[in-house]
């Protein structure tokens, strides 16, 4: 081969390897997929009062204690035995136990607001405001109470609501009007509000008369209960 042949190769040579030099230099970028960035969950509880529980609260003082008062809602609320047992703080810590079923069937919450409420009035106009475990019995199912006076029979609220007396008449016999007692029930002294009322017919389970005798709160007319009924 003659010399110029050569340099003309050598030149060829050069410039192929100039091309191939950024080539093989070149970095390839490799891109590596992350996990999703996944934010820590928060959970949050909220405590809800159940209507259960506001009219306990409102009416532990009247029933001598909170589970007092939860016993009769319950009691009440399902149709079942109820046992009041005195306070070691009430007035009388000494007073005997009290075992009763509630004379009505099952009653919704408004109803039961309704039974208490007038309970709690038939022994104030007796000057009761902390009745012993079997006077607020006799409130809501009848039987006889000892006040400074003399013993006197209460036909009980809840009796009386059985023998097919509606609230209303029951409030007017007491010499009560049922809307404001109502009224002033539904905001209790610890300031709970309670359940909104709901005039309404228990499902009867026996026919109950008031007990004889000289009477409180007796079947005196007057404009009557509410309309519809059952728990609710």
């Amino acid at each position: 081969m003659s010399p110029q042949k050569n340099l003309i190769a050598l030149a060829a040579a050069g410039a192929i390897a100039l091309i191939s030099v950024p080539a093989l230099s070149q970095t390839v970028a490799v891109t590596t997929p992350t996990a999703p960035v996944v934010a820590p969950t928060t959970t949050t509880t909220q405590t809800t009062t159940t209507p259960a529980r506001k009219l306990a609260t409102q009416y532990s003082q009247f029933a001598g204690s909170q589970k007092n008062a939860e016993a009769l809602i319950a009691g009440l609320r399902d149709d079942t035995s109820v046992t009041l047992v005195a306070g070691a703080d009430s007035t009388n810590p000494a007073a005997p136990s009290a075992t009763f079923t509630p004379a009505t069937g099952k009653l919704g919450y408004g109803n039961i607001n309704i039974a208490l409420a007038l309970a709690k009035e038939d022994l104030a106009k007796l000057g009761i405001a902390n009745p012993t475990p079997e006077q607020l019995a006799a409130a809501l199912n009848g039987g006889t109470v000892t006040t400074k006076t003399g013993s006197v029979t209460l036909n009980g609220v809840l009796a009386q609501r059985q023998s097919g007396m509606g609230w209303g008449q029951i409030a007017n016999a007491m010499g009560v009007k049922l809307g404001s007692l109502v009224s002033a029930s539904k905001t209790s002294k610890a300031g709970v509000k309670t359940t909104h009322v709901a005039m309404a017919n228990s499902t009867p389970k026996a026919n109950g008369a008031g007990k004889s005798g000289e009477s409180h709160g007796g079947n005196g007319g007057g404009n009557g209960g509410g309309n519809g009924g059952g728990k609710k």
